[in-house]
């Protein structure tokens, strides 16, 4: 009775459950509205905004709409967000406050003209110094979020990794790290790409000299491989969320396979056209398909011990002598499989590699 009294409006959609961190929670139903009376009181006595918002903070915020905030932003109603990317902008309180006085005033029945000289006399938007500093704070929190979460990730897996325990090492409360990555599933996503930054940054510049296409590429073979051993949960997580129906997840997930696959994709076109092939295939796609047959490989060697890393690797080199093939016709698996076995052999002795930055997450140097 007293939530429903004293919560405000869209607090009772938005419950977070205390111990298990989630959205929806069918087991910790008391636990979910004490967390939802927490919100209210953390609302009552901070204000709902507090430093920059994303355009989905300022809709929670306000009420209104991102389709009607652009609006009032192409009439000039409203300044425009700081841009820190092509497609990230940070609204500041002033912009909250703006949007509710617009409201105010369309309740009194005034139309876009009178609501702009209305306007007139407000003070403006935060200054820009200041909105600078609050971006950078901003920022500056979400990097050590992601900081924490990757460390942890890597530590325990993702079923093992509590975002009650990245919480509590970086002193926050759930909230503050909802209000960066608004589930636990983002937040992998997010620590995912981490990982394929590190071994892009890492695996790309020993290979840039190297003339040898399937050199180049068993290199990145062994680095997907390294992937896998930084989180093993990965490969079941990313092809489901790769099929799920969250745009913003699917996008991460484009972004961590691009990141690994242009490069192939880019080789590829420079081969040339497909020997005696009318139509043919793109480049991408047939970097996907490559990718593909990866994590396949990954997958199965994964149920038992029947297969090796020799065999990901000697299955790898007969994959890429094959895709050589369909651009440049040109096709001897016996002469090919001679001339790398050294290579199979080193690569299988080696084992996965593990970026620098990734070594140092045991000693807390690392930063994504």
């Amino acid at each position: 009775m007293l939530l429903t009294r004293f919560a405000p409006k869209g607090v009772l959609e938005q419950l977070w459950c205390l111990p298990c961190h989630e959205q929806t929670c069918h087991y910790h139903r008391r636990t979910r509205l004490a967390c939802a009376l927490e919100v209210t009181r953390r609302r009552a006595f901070t204000g709902v905004v507090m430093g920059a918002l994303k355009i989905s903070g300022l809709e929670k915020a306000t009420g209104v709409p991102r389709t009607t905030i652009h609006f009032y932003m192409r009439e000039g109603l409203l300044p425009p967000p700081q841009k820190t990317g092509r497609s990230v902008g940070y609204y500041s309180d002033r912009h909250v406050d703006l949007l509710r006085e617009i409201l105010r005033l369309k309740e009194r029945g005034l139309g876009l003209q009178d609501i702009r000289r209305a306007l007139q006399s407000h003070e403006g938007a935060l200054p820009e110094e200041h909105m600078d500093l609050v971006v950078q704070r901003d920022e500056a929190l979400k990097s050590r979020i992601l900081e924490t979460a990757t460390r942890q990730f890597a530590a325990r897996g993702y079923r093992n990794t509590r975002v009650a325990d990245i919480v509590t090492e970086l002193g926050i409360g759930p909230l503050t790290l909802y209000r960066y990555f608004p589930t636990k599933r983002q937040l992998f996503l997010e620590v995912v790409n981490v990982f394929a930054d590190w071994m892009v940054e890492y695996v790309e510049p020993q290979i840039a000299a190297d003339p040898d296409f399937i050199k180049r590429n068993m290199r990145r073979v062994s680095g997907f491989l390294g992937l896998r051993a930084l989180s093993p949960d990965m490969l079941g997580f990313v092809r489901a969320e790769a099929l799920g129906e969250d745009r913003e997840l699917r996008a991460l997930v484009k972004r961590m396979y691009w990141q690994l696959l242009e490069p192939i994709a880019k080789e590829l076109d420079q081969l040339g056209s497909p020997a005696g092939s009318p139509l043919a295939p793109a480049s991408e796609f047939v970097s996907y398909a490559f990718i593909g047959v990866l994590e396949t490989l990954m997958m199965r060697m994964s149920w038992d011990d029947k297969y090796s890393e020799r065999d990901y690797f000697q299955t790898a080199l007969g994959m890429l002598v094959a895709l050589q093939a369909l651009y440049t016709g040109e096709i001897d698996f016996a002469a090919k499989n001679a001339q790398y076995a050294d290579m199979v052999d080193e690569l299988t002795r080696s084992g996965p590699p593990t970026p620098p930055r990734a070594a140092s997450m045991e000693t807390g140097e690392a930063r994504p």
